[in-house]
C-alpha cells in the first residue's frame, strides 16, 4: 500500500501535462486523493484499520462509512491536537494485529471500524470550513483504497495455510506499523 501510495505521489496533478487548464472538479478529486496519502496522521490508522479488520472488513462497512461522516462532520469543530489522537489511536489496532493475528473480538473490530475512520477524517480536515463535495470524495475514496488493501493483505496473510510464513509476515508488519505509529505519535508530542 505504501508503494501504491508512493506512485499516486509521483504521478503529475491532473493539469500538469494538459496543455488545456483543467476542469475543477478532477483536480479536487485528485487533490482530495493526494492529501490524504500525503498525511501519516490519517493513511496510516487507517492502516491498522484494515490489518485489524482482515476478512471482517466486507460486514463492517457501514459503520466505516458511518465514521468518515462523521470525522467530515466533526472537522471544523477541533483543532490540531486530533492529529496526535488519531495516531494514538491507531498504535493499539496495529498492536492488536500483532499481538493477536488470528482476530480481535467482534465489538472491538466494530468499534475500530467507527472510530479510526472518524479520526482520520477528523485529522484531515480539521479547523476548516466544509471541503468542496470532491475534495473529500477524493480522500474517502483513498481511505477506502487503504482500508481494503490492508484488509485484504491480512486476510490472504492469515488464510496462507500452505506456508507457515503467512501470520509470521502479518505480525511483523502490524508490529513495524505499530512502531512507526509510536514514533509518529513520539515526535508529534516532542516540545519545540
Amino acid at each position: 500500500m505504501l508503494r501504491l501510495s508512493a506512485a499516486l505521489l509521483l504521478l503529475p496533478a491532473p493539469g500538469v501535462a494538459a496543455p488545456a487548464a483543467p476542469s475543477p472538479a478532477p483536480a479536487q478529486l485528485w487533490q482530495g486523493l493526494r492529501q490524504a496519502a500525503d498525511m501519516p496522521e490519517c493513511l496510516l490508522p487507517l492502516l491498522a484499520l484494515g490489518l485489524a479488520l482482515g476478512a471482517q472488513a466486507g460486514r463492517l462497512w457501514a459503520l466505516i462509512l458511518a465514521g468518515l461522516g462523521a470525522g467530515l462532520l466533526v472537522a471544523p469543530l477541533t483543532g490540531e491536537a486530533v492529529a496526535v489522537l488519531a495516531l494514538a489511536a491507531g498504535i493499539p489496532a496495529a498492536a492488536l494485529v500483532a499481538l493477536r493475528p488470528t482476530g480481535a473480538p467482534t465489538a472491538l473490530r466494530a468499534a475500530l471500524a467507527l472510530i479510526l475512520p472518524a479520526l482520520a477524517m477528523t485529522a484531515l480536515f480539521h479547523a476548516s470550513p466544509a471541503p468542496p463535495l470532491l475534495l473529500a470524495l477524493g480522500a474517502y475514496l483513498l481511505a477506502g483504497l487503504a482500508i481494503t488493501a490492508a484488509a485484504l493483505l491480512s486476510r490472504g496473510l492469515q488464510h496462507a495455510a500452505a506456508t507457515p510464513w503467512g501470520p509470521i509476515a502479518l505480525r511483523i508488519g502490524a508490529s513495524w506499523l505499530t512502531a512507526i505509529l509510536a514514533l509518529l505519535l513520539a515526535f508529534s508530542l516532542r516540545p519545540l
